[in-house]
């Protein structure tokens, strides 16, 4: 079983280097969406990964999953589990990822490949974009070794301006456009359109490959970068070090799919996510988001403000996110009563009292809340048990 996308790559190509592209580069109207796959891009396999792996499968056409990594001094094996991922019965891909200034060599990605059941080799290279005639010899020595497996390549936005760009690609089974980035906004959708059109022009079947992560900036006090930390055990910035969040914009690119399962070139084969949410990741979106944007939904925050009384005088507040998107806005929590004598009050789990009035309480904050997750943000203690009026206001 291969890729959807994959079908006719071939013919497609032949056509292309013909000269026979009107076919391909005319923008058409579809009325099926885009497939949709995802990166798994795990160093370890442990029982979260199986199960985001297991939950995610229905909703996806297939996975692609890393399994090795070459750089100048060092080649790291990678172990999926290749048996939880022939167990979803979905088609999967491997990743040799290859640094810069390193190689890899025909006998090494078949001898990857063998044993693995993947559908596909995809060769994740960071080429300079000046050395892409230097890629295509030894990409073509390691697609007529592994064959008849398909041979994909990731490409960079900036790869299309080169002349060299095209006749690489034609040495490939199709390629990955990477628009996404650890810039301010990780995607820019409108330049992700433009590029997404600038690749259709060499005919070529390609994917888009997209951002579901997102990261931590640091910068000193005069607002200069000083370094950026992803997924992973944290880094011990230093106590002066200014940190701010960066994510991937949900509704935005949810907005932008929608827009090219209408209307798309037909060379644009699918969207290949980066990567699928585990539940222990910490910067990346849950698996409600990109499940909505999958099925053709845009995923929003919904903020709901709840209240309970587990003994009497004591009322403890809960911010519920019963949305599909996380929620990252400046929230305030207000609290009303009639007829009680406050005696205690506190904000919990980064809120704060900010205002407190006669008979009013308001508790702030801006602490990020996944969907479905549930919060308490913070509690009062009266005198006597009463009934209190509990609304959100988000900024």
């Amino acid at each position: 079983m291969a890729f959807p996308w994959l079908r006719g790559c071939r013919k497609l190509l032949k056509v292309a280097q013909n000269g026979v592209l009107p076919f391909l580069l005319a923008t058409t109207c579809f009325a099926d969406p885009l497939p949709h796959s995802a990166y798994l891009w795990q160093r370890q396999w442990n029982e979260p990964v199986r199960a985001a792996l297991t939950n995610a499968a229905p909703a996806l056409a297939g996975v692609v999953v890393l399994a090795a990594e070459i750089s100048r001094n060092q080649t790291v094996r990678i172990s999926p589990d290749y048996s939880a991922l022939r167990s979803t019965g979905k088609p999967y891909g491997i990743a040799l990822r290859v640094g810069a200034d390193a190689t890899a060599t025909p006998e090494f990605a078949a001898a990857l490949l063998a044993g693995t059941g993947a559908t596909e080799l995809q060769i994740d290279y960071d080429c300079a974009e000046s050395k892409l005639d230097s890629y295509r010899p030894w990409l073509t020595a390691i697609r007529a070794r592994v064959a008849p497996t398909p041979v994909t390549i990731t490409a960079l936005p900036s790869w299309l301006r080169q002349p060299s760009f095209s006749n690489l690609v034609s040495a490939t089974d199709g390629f990955v456009l990477q628009v996404h980035s650890f810039s301010a906004t990780l995607c820019d959708t409108g330049l992700a359109a433009r590029a997404v059109t600038q690749a259709a022009l060499c005919g070529v079947p390609f994917r888009v490959a997209l951002p579901t992560y997102g990261y931590v900036a640091a910068h000193d006090r005069n607002g200069k970068l000083i370094g950026i930390s992803a997924e992973g055990p944290s880094r011990n910035w230093s106590p002066a070090a200014i940190l701010s969040e960066v994510h991937a914009d949900a509704p935005a690119l949810a907005t932008l799919v929608r827009g090219w399962d209408a209307q798309r070139p037909p060379s644009l084969r699918g969207i290949l996510w980066y990567r699928l949410p585990i539940a222990t990741d910490t910067l990346n979106w849950r698996w409600p988001t990109l499940a909505t944007i999958i099925a053709g939904d845009i995923p929003r925050p919904f903020l709901v403000a709840k209240h309970r009384s587990p003994q009497p005088g004591l009322v403890e507040v809960d911010l519920v996110n019963t949305g599909a998107a996380d929620a990252y806005a400046n929230t305030a929590v207000v609290i009303r009563w009639h007829d009680a004598t406050l005696l205690a009050c506190d904000g919990l789990a980064g809120y704060a009292i900010s205002t407190r009035e006669t008979n009013t309480l308001t508790f702030t904050g801006n602490p990020r809340l996944g969907p479905g997750e549930r919060r308490m943000v913070g509690w009062l203690r009266f005198h006597e048990s009463r009934e209190v009026a509990c609304d959100i206001q988000v900024e």
